[in-house]
Formats: C-alpha cells, structure tokens, sequence
C-alpha cells in the first residue's frame, strides 16, 4: 500500500490566505480523486527562506498520478507549486 502525502502552502502567490473554503474545497478534491478518503492537517513549512502555513493532505493508494493532482492543487490554492511525496506502507482498513 502506498502513501501519498501534498503539501499546499498556504499563502497565495499574492500574500493572502488560502481561506477555509478553498481549503476544503483541496481536501475534498484530493478525496475524490483518490477514490473517497484522505487525512488533513495543518504544518508549518518553509518555501524560499519564509515560514508559512501549510495543509498536508495524506491518501492511501496510488491509483492517480500525483503530478495531476498537484498542478490542481496548485491551481485551486494560487500556488507556484505543490509539493508531493509517495511511500510504501504497511497497514489496512479493518472493519
């Protein structure tokens, strides 16, 4: 099972924040896409020597290409870019 991980800023490429509507409006297109489910979170990152705020978005599975889903994300959140991270895992879904 592979665990794929976005990493969206949260300041706009016009130094405004991502509001919480478009927030959930990333999570739940990362869901849909992925075929229903995700986790998110908030982080702090560093993106060219500044802090900011960031949303992790972790699925399960790697049935999407994550290279479309970043350019979406990067679209939706005004970003230059997303970063993304896919991982091997062990676990499952019980009951």
């Amino acid at each position: 099972m592979t665990r794929t991980r976005y990493y969206v800023g949260l300041v706009t490429q016009n130094g405004h924040a991502v509001s919480e509507a478009t927030q959930d409006k990333l999570c739940q297109f990362v869901a849909d896409t992925h075929g229903g489910g995700c986790t998110a979170y908030h982080a702090v990152g560093y993106w060219q020597g500044a802090r900011e705020s960031s949303l992790v978005i972790e699925v399960l599975g790697d049935n999407v290409s994550p290279e479309v889903v970043t350019a979406e994300l990067a679209a939706l959140a005004n970003q230059t870019c997303v970063l993304w991270t896919r991982e091997q895992v062990e676990g499952g879904f019980a009951p």
